[in-house]
């Protein structure tokens, strides 16, 4: 993994507890937000950073990226596509000061590390949508 220096804006997501999307070749700045992310590479390959350390996920591979944690995307191949959640803090309960107070040594989950149950979670969420879309979640909702 390369490490670099990376300058970050602070995104402000007030208002949206569970954000799930679909879509294809994403490429975001360093960016910052006080909520939790998830993020699965369905296809091709996308350059994740986090903590200015870059990484080149493949199809399958998922980035957990605690809240307040400087991350981007970089698309690498033309067909690549994602899946991603971003949780808001009411949803993390009271993990949510581990999760702020924490940082993961290896913030990416491959092969066996990636329990099958998480992909079913997250394609049960984007199970409505359409590539490109986003669907939000209010904070009180029965999914």
């Amino acid at each position: 993994m390369e490490k670099r220096k990376a300058y970050a804006y602070y995104e402000e997501r007030s208002g949206r507890e569970l954000q799930v999307e679909m879509g294809k070749r994403l490429n975001f700045p360093s960016h910052l937000h006080g909520e939790l992310e998830l993020f699965l590479v369905q296809s091709g390959c996308v350059c994740v950073g986090i903590d200015g350390e870059f990484r080149e996920l493949k199809a399958g591979e998922l980035a957990v990226v605690f809240p307040n944690t400087v991350h981007s995307y970089q698309c690498r191949e033309a067909d690549s596509r994602y899946m991603m959640a971003v949780c808001g803090t009411s949803l993390l309960g009271d993990y949510f000061p581990s999760l702020t107070q924490c940082r993961p040594r290896r913030p990416y989950l491959c092969g066996k590390a990636l329990d099958p149950d998480v992909l079913y979670a997250l394609h049960s969420l984007t199970a409505a949508g359409v590539p490109g879309r986003t669907a939000t979640f209010p904070a009180r909702c029965s999914i």
